[in-house]
């Protein structure tokens, strides 16, 4: 967010457009309500900015697949060469072009004012979105939030989260499994987030990846992006 100079910051359009979003702390939301309760024009802009960013929510946008060399890359960087991945996963590209703008308009206006918002997102997804896994990250927190939302590995297999970051071996994060996790993301891979930290989902024997080195085939990937 923007600095503020004071109670409403000054601007005030724009500090109603931030209250709006979310961005502001608990303190500076506070101090901002307090003024809107005073002045009945500053409400209504922030009401404005509510309705607007609602409008935004209901608006569909298309998913736009990233060039197939985005996921050679990958692959290259995980195990030193491409891979055929089995045909049931399918050939396509990644969903990962259109993050940014699903994220702003699906979590933009369920924010709660004062209350800390993911920084970097990620629609992590097979070809066939048989396999569906939404990451958020909050530097607050140092927790990447992770929702495995669709997805079984082959059958004597398990799914295994990794990180890669820039042209660093990847870095295991845990076995998936149908839900909710919570996985802590070291200083290292934290500071690599602004220069491109992806994320991919590999099939791993029993246990995981032997040696905490990727063996299997690459389900799914895509980067994650900021907000």
């Amino acid at each position: 967010m923007s600095d503020i100079g004071g109670p409403i910051g000054d601007d005030p359009r724009l500090t109603a457009a931030e209250y709006a979003l979310g961005l502001l702390t608990g303190d500076e939301a506070r101090a901002f309500e307090a003024e809107m309760a005073k002045d009945p024009a500053l409400a209504a802009e922030a009401l404005g900015w509510g309705e607007r960013l609602a409008r935004l929510a209901e608006t569909e946008v298309p998913d736009v697949a990233p060039p197939k060399a985005l996921r050679r890359k990958v692959e290259r960087r995980v195990f030193g060469r491409s891979r055929r991945r089995p045909l049931w996963i399918g050939l396509g590209g990644l969903a990962a072009a259109a993050v940014v703008a699903v994220a702003v308009i699906t979590v933009g206006p369920q924010f709660t004012p004062g209350a800390a918002q993911p920084e970097y997102v990620a629609t992590v997804s097979s070809d066939d979105e048989s396999l569906v896994m939404r990451a958020a990250y909050q530097s607050q927190t140092g927790l990447l939030d992770l929702v495995l939302e669709s997805g079984e590995p082959p059958p004597g297999r398990v799914l295994e989260l990794w990180a890669i970051a820039g042209d660093e071996a990847p870095v295991t994060l845990g076995i998936l499994a149908l839900g909710e996790h919570q996985v802590p993301l070291s200083p290292d891979l934290a500071s690599a987030l602004n220069s491109g930290l992806v994320l991919a989902i590999t099939d791993e024997p029993p246990g995981g990846a032997p040696g905490g080195v990727p063996t299997g085939n690459i389900m799914a990937a895509a980067p994650l992006t900021s907000v």
